[in-house]
């Protein structure tokens, strides 16, 4: 679902801010005007482009889970070449903070304290259950009604900004970015 989210929500944000910018310079949500600007807008679209081709770059971050047959005698840790290989890719894309990248190696090093706190070998390991790019385990819903898709709020600070989409399905995923050498890049999205 977050995969598709986040898919949805690059395509949405690039039909949204082509309409928006052929009519506008700014967005309006309720009561508030907010400035569009399209070149953080362009790096997520960049980002969702190339996670199209790139999908499965998530998989098998946690030992003993990616196999067909699970050894029962073993237990889920965290694969740490697999995960700085993972942050590799993305940084290849250009689209995210150092920021980002510091966050998800603490985010894997908890998750290795959880699964030694907790050992599992079944089912989905936890912490590791959804698409961190998408926010979601199913997407498809969100992709089918990518078109109606609309930009919700944009919060510009300078430096930072919040681009927040819903989709047709009432799903929202905001996108935190800062500003560095006169580019957006991700921090965050949620």
């Amino acid at each position: 679902m977050k995969t598709i989210y986040l898919f949805t929500i690059l395509i949405i944000l690039f039909t949204s801010c082509s309409n928006k910018e052929e009519n506008s310079n700014t967005i309006t949500n309720s009561n508030t005007e907010v400035s569009s600007d399209s070149s953080a807008l362009d790096q997520i679209k960049k980002l969702y482009q190339w996670y199209r081709e790139n999908q499965n770059i998530q998989n098998c971050l946690v030992n003993n889970s990616c196999n067909e047959v699970v050894d029962s005698t073993k237990f889920y840790s965290v694969n740490f070449e697999a995960t700085e290989k993972y942050l590799a890719k993305l940084k290849s894309t250009n689209c995210f903070s150092e920021n980002y990248f510091s966050y998800w190696r603490n985010y894997f090093k908890k998750c290795e304290d959880d699964f030694k706190s907790n050992p599992a070998n079944e089912g989905p390991p936890d912490g590791f259950d959804y698409d961190f790019l998408t926010n979601s385990q199913d997407f498809e819903e969100e992709l089918k009604f990518v078109e109606k898709a609309k930009i919700s709020k944009v919060v510009n600070d300078g430096s930072t900004k919040i681009v927040t989409i819903e989709f047709a399905t009432g799903a929202k995923l905001k996108f935190h970015l800062s500003s560095k050498d006169n580019l957006w890049l991700i921090d965050r999205i949620e």
